[in-house]
């Protein structure tokens, strides 16, 4: 089975607070991915023309499991939805209000693992 990775590119808002952020995402966000087999990761960049910018990777386990939670428009089906949980708005609301929105980032590529 190959694995996929969504790509997502964020940038904060002048001023948030970075480390709310990061705590926030890491212990409330990421986790919610789990019921769906995804799991999310965060990073900063640290090196080039992002410093200080951060990127999420949200893996999923195969392209199937993909395909059963996320549309072909980067929409979450119904089951995923109910998986996802009532708060889930809520929190993606609350996550993203410490996000720059940048018309560039969705919708989020997709990358499928290539196997030899």
């Amino acid at each position: 089975m190959a694995r996929v990775l969504e790509v997502t590119m964020l940038e904060l808002h002048p001023g948030a607070d970075e480390q709310a952020f990061i705590k926030f995402y890491n212990e409330i966000y990421a986790p919610l991915g789990a019921p769906l087999g995804m799991r999310g990761t965060l990073y900063k960049c640290d090196r080039g023309d992002r410093v200080g910018k951060f990127m999420v990777i949200w893996e999923f386990q195969s392209v199937e499991l993909r395909d059963r939670f996320i549309k072909p428009v980067h929409e979450i089906s119904e089951e995923g939805l109910r998986l996802l949980g009532p708060k889930f708005d809520e929190l993606s609301q609350t996550l993203f209000s410490w996000v720059a929105e940048d018309e560039n980032s969705w919708p989020t590529p997709h990358y499928v693992e290539q196997m030899r």
